[in-house]
């Protein structure tokens, strides 16, 4: 079920809209993806997660992880910066709006803001609020299964649920290194040359960007189920079940 989601995420924007961004199936759409990984947790990986957060150390190291990967997700996808753009309809005093945004799949309502005397410019939407959730958290997720791997002493292990995790930097490598690879092209080509590759790279609205986004959610999904059954069978896993049955705490 999820991969039909992700796939109609792909072929939505083509297919599916003729030219309407406000379609209920859009928004459901939308909201399916997360309530169907929530599912797949609850359905697989439910006892693995209660052991794994118990432990402290793994529980603040992945909430860290995920409130890390989050805000700087925001700054390089463009919806928080300290640097914004000049133009003749730049406001000069401090603005705050609610403007219909396209991202992700259909228009969503976003509160605009732009404070110059910081500077500190950002948009939030419902939309921009469930990817940044859905990332990180289950990037955060992944990285306390990480942690508690490395606490139990699982080192084999330890490598092969780390693979999952690299796979969805590189799919998203270009998202964050668009820029960098836009300055060069402006350096060799021009600025004509670099806004192309601008938008496919680092626009998540582009077909690029879309592939890069839902390829990273079945990476970490498929990256923390594998993950479940190397935290299943451990035996310092083993042993906290026992403690917590006892009554005694675990952590």
């Amino acid at each position: 079920m999820l991969g039909i989601e992700l796939g109609l995420w792909i072929v939505y924007p083509v297919l599916l809209t003729n030219g309407e961004y406000t379609s209920l199936f859009g928004y459901a759409l939308v909201l399916s993806v997360p309530l169907t990984i929530g599912y797949i947790l609850w359905r697989d990986c439910l006892g693995a997660l209660s052991t794994v957060l118990r432990d402290r150390t793994a529980r603040r190291f992945g909430g860290g992880v995920a409130l890390t990967v989050a805000i700087f997700f925001m700054f390089a996808a463009g919806f928080l910066s300290f640097v914004p753009e000049e133009g003749v309809n730049a406001p000069e005093t401090a603005t705050v709006a609610v403007l219909p945004t396209l991202f992700p799949l259909v228009t969503w309502p976003t509160v605009e803001w732009f404070f110059p005397t910081i500077p500190f410019v950002g948009m939030l939407s419902i939309g921009v609020l469930i990817v940044i959730g859905m990332l990180g958290g289950l990037i955060g997720l992944n990285a306390a299964m990480v942690a508690r791997l490395w606490i139990s002493g699982e080192q084999t292990e330890l490598t092969e649920s780390t693979a999952g995790t690299a796979a969805f930097v590189g799919a998203n490598a270009c998202s964050c290194c668009g820029p960098i690879v836009g300055q060069f092209i402006i350096l060799i080509a021009g600025s004509s040359a670099a806004a192309p590759v601008y938008w496919l790279f680092v626009d998540l609205a582009s077909p690029a960007g879309t592939l890069f986004l839902v390829t990273s959610i079945a990476l970490l999904t498929a990256s923390l189920l594998h993950t479940v059954g190397t935290i299943a069978d451990s035996p310092i896993c083993t042993i906290d079940e026992r403690l917590s049955a006892s009554g005694v705490r675990a952590d």
